[in-house]
């Protein structure tokens, strides 16, 4: 689940009088809200004239309940520098997971035992801010980052 605050890529995927329902890309495709209201600063008589189904745009998660699995996400809210911040994490997210797929077909294992062996701990134990930071240095010197997993 997305934590309160963060900015996220989400694809729009129906669109309501009040608001739409978007996909959160980030997140496994968990679904969000955006109201009317989020949408922007400025009057919005038409949702349609801002979102388009299909679209992918970065927004704000607002409020996330975990018992319901509903959030809720804003765009009127957001700094450009977010965004672009966002942006940079999503295409290294990408990239990573890319990665881990061809691993995985190459091995003949699932994505997901992958993840779990070792992906997820390049996150979080390596020390570096981003797994393909940790994925690049292991290509010059592999024991640099995998003594730490």
């Amino acid at each position: 689940m997305p934590e309160k605050d963060s900015v996220t890529k989400v694809e729009i995927f129906e669109i309501k009088d009040l608001g739409a329902n978007v996909r959160l890309l980030e997140y496994g495709g968990i679904e969000g809200f955006i109201q009317l209201n989020q949408v922007s600063t400025r009057r919005v008589r038409s949702v349609l004239k801002f979102l388009k189904i299909g679209r992918r745009e970065m927004m704000e998660v607002l409020r996330v309940d975990e018992e319901k699995m509903y959030i809720d996400l804003s765009k009127k809210s957001l700094l450009p520098d977010s965004v672009e911040e966002a942006n940079k994490r999503y295409k290294k997210s990408k990239k990573v997971h890319e990665i881990m797929f061809e691993v995985a077909m190459k091995l003949k294992v699932p994505i997901e035992q992958l993840y779990e062996a070792w992906g997820w701990d390049m996150y979080e134990k390596c020390g570096f801010e981003h797994a393909l930071d940790a994925m690049r240095v292991a290509m010059q010197d592999p024991e640099v980052v995998f003594s730490k997993l």
